[in-house]
């Protein structure tokens, strides 16, 4: 079986990989206990106590105390290469060893990690995924709306029009924006625009990050500095009020017929039979995915990463290699997707683009099945 010294680094690996959705929802008792002034002094006297020979930074060796307690393992058992892998995970400046302020990063980290493993960590661990989704989810709808958004101008209302047009509308508009522009530079960042991402999206204000905000920002940021400027302000304002209008009116709702414009829901109908009738038709599908989502997949990095999944499969360099032996790999390759697979779930979609019934996938054609599976999970999925 696995070894504790094995085991207590997977768990704080699995940690670090929920670490940046799990921080907001951490209960204030434990936020207080990990970032106080008497937990930096209890840090500082547990780090000299370590450090043996007053070098003020700890060695490998100097932690194998640190992990035999972690671990409860006997110290005779905790191998060079173990505690190599344990401070590289700490040592921030990659000089080999861990100085008080990355030791202080440990023991918070270890305590979190603590919790996580705890009944009440794992629901947490839930819910913050559930909200990260959430997030993903609104950042899609955004994206598609804005790409079908020139289909629909034509068949505005002239009362609206007028409305996004006048004076008032843009008074309105450079009253919240001033409002926001709270450095008075002119444009507002990405911390700036955090509580209208937040307003938006719905989801909880503490997991609204800057890098969040960037993302959505992106969308709206037509000369790609980064930022919104006043226009490019009013020219977002100018879309929600189009957007919901054709969501949440009657009136909307009827012209958006009259264009001819798919809902979310038939259009995705459309996209699914396409490709359960004829996988090869992939071609067809993408243009009316997301750009956010075909810039990830059909990127150079994605496909160095189905070619090493598969090479790991077909170790002898056949070229060849069963349909089930590489569905662990389609599966772990969705995981930085909200869409993210189960095996199960793989085998079924793998099945349908398999319509030969051969049971085997060349080289040639492993990322073919591993787009179809993606896709298709991802317009199931939403």
């Amino acid at each position: 079986g696995r070894s504790k010294v094995e085991t207590l680094l997977l768990a704080l690996h699995s940690t670090r990989e929920n670490l940046s959705i799990v921080l907001p929802f951490l209960p204030e008792h434990m936020r207080e206990q990990i970032m106080g002034q008497k937990f930096q002094e209890e840090c500082k006297t547990h780090f000299k106590r370590l450090d043996t020979n007053e070098r003020g930074k700890l060695s490998e060796e100097d932690l194998v105390p640190v992990i035999q307690r972690l671990s409860m393992a006997n110290v005779a058992s905790i191998s060079a290469d173990q505690c190599k892998r344990f401070v590289a995970m700490f040592d921030t400046d990659n000089d080999g060893m861990i100085h008080l302020e990355e030791f202080c990063n440990l023991i918070q980290f270890v305590i979190v990690a603590g919790y996580l493993e705890s009944r009440e960590g794992k629901d947490l661990v839930d819910m913050a995924v559930v909200q990260e989704r959430q997030f993903e989810d609104f950042l899609h709808m955004v994206e598609f709306d804005k790409e079908r958004l020139w289909s629909l101008i034509p068949f505005l209302p002239e009362w609206l029009v007028d409305h996004l047009t006048n004076e008032e509308f843009q008074k309105n508009c450079d009253a919240r924006f001033t409002e926001l522009d709270a450095d008075t530079s002119g444009s507002l960042d990405a911390a700036e625009l955090i509580p209208v991402v937040q307003l938006l999206s719905q989801a909880h204000p503490l997991t609204i990050t800057e890098k969040k905000c960037k993302q959505f920002t992106m969308m709206f940021d037509s000369d790609g500095n980064g930022v919104i400027k006043r226009d490019e302000f009013m020219e977002f304002a100018q879309f929600l009020t189009v957007m919901n209008f054709f969501a949440h009116t009657s009136e909307g709702q009827a012209r958006a017929r009259e264009a001819g414009v798919q809902t979310t829901s038939a259009r995705t109908a459309t996209l699914i039979d396409m490709l359960e009738r004829d996988p090869a038709c992939m071609a067809d599908v993408v243009p009316s995915l997301p750009r956010a989502l075909v810039s990830k997949l059909w990127s150079s990095s994605f496909a160095e990463a189905g070619e090493k999944a598969y090479a790991a499969i077909d170790t002898d360099g056949a070229g060849s290699a069963s349909l089930k032996s590489l569905l662990p790999s389609v599966v772990g390759l969705s995981q930085p997707y909200p869409f993210r697979l189960s095996e199960a779930g793989s085998a079924a979609l793998a099945a349908k683009w398999d319509s030969g019934h051969t049971g085997k996938v060349a080289k040639g054609d492993f990322l073919a099945l591993v787009y179809y599976v993606l896709v298709m999970s991802y317009l199931q999925y939403t």
